[in-house]
């Protein structure tokens, strides 16, 4: 059994490797299987994506944007607040510092609403 395999995957190997073969297949495959499967795609699977995309994807993104704002708020007034506090362009370090102080004052807090 071991040797008709063999010789039948090198005969499967010689004769896609033929030119008249590619050929044929490449002629085949624009012809027929990509229209085909371009009609499919603009029939099936495009409106079924458009329809999970608004369903499904983009009231989940709403959710969770609308749940991270005040959180992006939050660090954006933080970030202002150690800005005010030290000026980030002299005093680089300074400016770390505070803000690494009020995000794990901030982590602290979240810890106990837990």
């Amino acid at each position: 059994m071991g040797r008709l395999t063999y010789w039948l995957a090198r005969a499967a190997r010689t004769v896609v490797q033929d030119p008249r073969v590619r050929g044929k297949a490449s002629e085949i495959y624009h012809d027929q299987v990509k229209p085909r499967a371009t009609e499919i795609y603009e029939k099936q699977v495009k409106p079924k994506a458009a329809d999970i995309y608004e369903c499904e994807v983009k009231p989940m993104a709403k959710d969770v944007w609308r749940k991270g704002k005040p959180k992006l708020d939050a660090a954006k007034r933080d970030i202002q607040n150690a800005a005010r506090e030290t000026n980030p362009r002299k005093e680089l370090k300074g400016f770390a510092r505070k803000v690494k102080e009020q995000f794990l004052e901030g982590l602290g807090e979240n810890r106990k609403d837990r």
